[in-house]
């Protein structure tokens, strides 16, 4: 590799977004890189790409090995995505496209990012699915030697519980109804402009029931009605909410209920915690 492009690689590596650190693990000085996606990384999850195969990344030793600039150029990728953050399903119908998939991660801020991809090809769009999960695994594998393999896999990867249209209003009484496209994630309720939208209107964390979270028939004194309603309270605040009919009414109401029924994980009592700070 010539001098020229070695000091290129460091000074990329040095930038905002990469922050001298392992895109994966977020190690320091990583001597390593997948130019095929464009991310620097330590030995140790320079190994993991590798085990990928190079369909999915193509790995070098920044110092060890040749670059061209054409694989210095592809060292500037437009994000880094947190790969034990970040969540990933098959949303053909929402896509419009059999092999569409949505990826989630929180960004920076702690809000919820939605990137929507799809490939020609059905086994490109599974391998980088099941990549993803390979990533994950792997990293919990490490950080928690302990634990059970069947509860790690449980931490990889979820379909959404429900998405659909409901309509929403807001706290005050004057505020309108508006059509909002929601989506069932885990324990996390986000509400959107549209399908395809990249940040939420708003997320929604759902403790356990009795702890101030339970879902009713019906609406608060003094609301307007709209449609079919039903109202969701957490400790922050009620959501008056209104679905089409009456069985997409049950549809979402049973669907709350089973989860405030389930007992938090110590994973989503920490969430709980720092959703608690957020507000």
């Amino acid at each position: 590799m010539s001098g020229g492009n070695h000091r290129r690689l460091l000074d990329i590596r040095l930038k905002p977004g990469n922050d001298n650190r392992c895109a994966d693990c977020n190690a320091e000085e990583p001597e390593w890189a997948s130019y095929s996606i464009g991310v620097f990384l330590c030995a140790t999850c320079c190994g993991i790409h590798r085990s990928l195969g190079t369909h999915i990344s193509k790995t070098k030793g920044i110092k060890l090995d040749n670059w061209d600039d054409e694989q210095v150029a592809a060292k500037s990728p437009k994000a880094k995505l947190p790969v034990d953050k970040l969540n990933c399903c098959f949303v053909p119908s929402k896509i419009g496209n059999l092999n569409g998939m949505q990826i989630s991660y929180p960004d920076q801020r702690g809000h919820t990012r939605n990137i929507y991809v799809f490939s020609s090809d059905g086994k490109d769009i599974v391998d980088w699915y099941m990549a993803i999960r390979n990533v994950k695994l792997t990293r919990l594998r490490i950080g928690l030697p302990h634990v059970e393999e069947s509860e790690l896999v449980q931490r990889l990867t979820s379909d959404f519980i429900l998405e659909g249209w409901l309509y929403k209003t807001g706290p005050d009484l004057k505020d309108a109804w508006k059509r909002r496209w929601f989506t069932f994630d885990r324990r996390k309720l986000l509400y959107f402009d549209e399908p395809l939208g990249a940040y939420a209107k708003g997320e929604i964390f759902l403790g356990e029931a009795g702890n101030d979270c339970s879902v009713y028939h019906g609406l608060p004194n003094g609301r307007t009605p709209c449609g079919v309603p039903f109202t969701l309270r957490v400790p922050a605040r009620e959501y008056p909410l209104a679905a089409e009919c009456e069985e997409e009414r049950e549809q979402w109401m049973t669907a709350i209920k089973t989860v405030l029924a389930t007992p938090l994980s110590l994973q989503e009592q920490a969430e709980a915690r720092a959703w608690t700070c957020k507000r």
